[in-house]
């Protein structure tokens, strides 16, 4: 009688498991679904815009006006008009005065040297 009851405890518990794993198989496809959906939505939405431009594209007036303002085209008895910016205007250039290079009294090595080793307050006459 305890092998049954060990044995029908093991069964259910390979039920469990079983649907345990279909559970999360089904959430996975359940997400798998909300994704396309929301593809399927944008790409709607996506057709509905390309829609409304494709009946803008039809409309003669709106053609013509798109020629005349991007591509500068022009109907017969129209007299175009282009105009010109103007030329700019040269800076003036402003030349620096000239600077007098004042080149430094060389002093002796040795004194440089006995001005590093020994400073003396007031310096060396």
């Amino acid at each position: 009688m305890r092998l049954l009851i060990v044995l029908l405890v093991g069964l259910c518990a390979l039920f469990v498991i079983g649907y345990l794993q279909r559970l999360a198989v089904r959430e996975g496809v359940q997400q798998e679904i909300a994704g396309a959906e929301a593809q399927v939505a944008s790409a709607r939405q996506r057709q509905a815009e390309l829609m409304e431009k494709l009946t803008e594209s039809e409309n003669p007036y709106l053609v013509a006006q798109l020629a005349r303002d991007s591509i500068g085209m022009v109907q017969e008895g129209d007299q175009p008009i282009v105009v010109l910016a103007p030329a700019p205007t040269p800076e003036p250039v402003v030349t620096p005065a000239p600077v007098e290079v004042v080149a430094p009294v060389a002093r002796p090595v040795w004194r440089q040297w006995l001005e590093l080793l020994a400073p003396v307050e007031g310096g060396l006459p």
